[in-house]
């Protein structure tokens, strides 16, 4: 795993808050530096601002990148290379998001990256993995992103955050789930055997948690 902070550069020029305060891009640049020339597709849910979309476009060369959000608000907040196409979608609405991706030519197995950067909310985070993850293509990864907001014990942040109408809206918690991966019990509906490792990254600074899966060559 190489890092030489090109992403972060390109992150903090296009403004999105992974290469600022999440500072979470030196740690996906370790998992992507030896095939950010041979990724050839990628979706992120939760486009925003289009900022982390803008950063991707510049980063990856040749691959295709799906951005995904429930409103086309902020779509043209940036200008995109042929690459891109964004989409309005709720990702955890099942013929939704499986016919946007067929729209998309997307087929099961074939996706380098998928990024969950939407809602935040547990039930959600779960949901999507688990329509989703079939797309990862072997050696591909999954991150879910700002997990912070839904382990508020474990982290230390957002502990105000009522449990219900908040962040986190079923049982078991995330908290759960996420010391049960560690110990080969998945709390999220996907096969354990696909899992390559999990690795949890916190920025120390601001208690930021983000997770990356890698499913199994």
């Amino acid at each position: 795993m190489q890092v030489n902070n090109v992403l972060t550069k390109i992150g903090r020029s296009t403004g999105t808050d992974k290469a600022t305060y999440h500072n979470f891009t030196p740690v996906y640049e370790r998992f992507l530096f030896d095939k950010k020339d041979t990724m050839k597709q990628m979706i992120e849910i939760g486009v925003f601002q289009g900022g982390s979309i803008k950063m991707w476009d510049i980063y990856f060369p040749t691959c295709k990148i799906l951005g995904l959000d429930i409103n086309s608000k902020y779509f043209h907040e940036h200008v995109f290379s042929d690459k891109v196409n964004l989409a309005v979608c709720n990702a955890v609405n099942e013929a939704e998001f499986t016919d946007i991706l067929r729209k998309h030519e997307i087929q099961p197995g074939t996706v380098d990256l998928i990024i969950d950067d939407a809602s935040h909310i547990v039930s959600h985070q779960l949901k999507t993995i688990e329509l989703a993850w079939k797309y990862v293509k072997p050696g591909g990864l999954y991150i879910i992103e700002d997990m912070h907001t839904s382990i508020p014990e474990l982290i230390g942040r957002h502990r105000d955050i009522p449990h219900d109408g908040g962040y986190i809206d079923v049982t078991p918690k995330t908290n759960d789930c996420v010391i049960g991966t560690m110990y080969g019990f998945s709390g999220f509906n996907i096969d354990i055997g696909e899992i390559e490792h999990i690795a949890y990254v916190s920025n120390v600074s601001t208690m930021s948690l983000t997770c990356i899966i890698t499913k199994k060559n």
